[in-house]
């Protein structure tokens, strides 16, 4: 799958849930460069470490926090795009 046909798909899942195009489409657009922007402060800040047990574990624990915010934030929108 593509981003756009990944775009579309929630574009149109919102629409299904009775929010706007307009809205949508804006929606999915933070979303994916909200998503665009924790991914390469990820690997900015990863790729300084050395690639030992170091790296390893800050990957790790990135990952981690990442899925922990990503639940909260699924968490409060479920009712939406459930």
């Amino acid at each position: 799958m593509t981003a756009e046909e990944f775009r579309k798909s929630n574009v149109d899942l919102l629409i299904a849930k009775g929010v706007e195009r307009d809205q949508a489409e804006r929606v999915l657009d933070i979303a994916m460069h909200s998503a665009t922007e924790a991914y390469d402060s990820l690997t900015l800040n990863l790729n300084r470490l050395e690639h030992n047990g170091e790296f390893i574990v800050a990957t790790g624990l990135a990952c981690e926090i990442l899925k922990f915010r990503l639940g909260l934030a699924i968490e409060s929108i479920k009712d939406l795009v459930a």
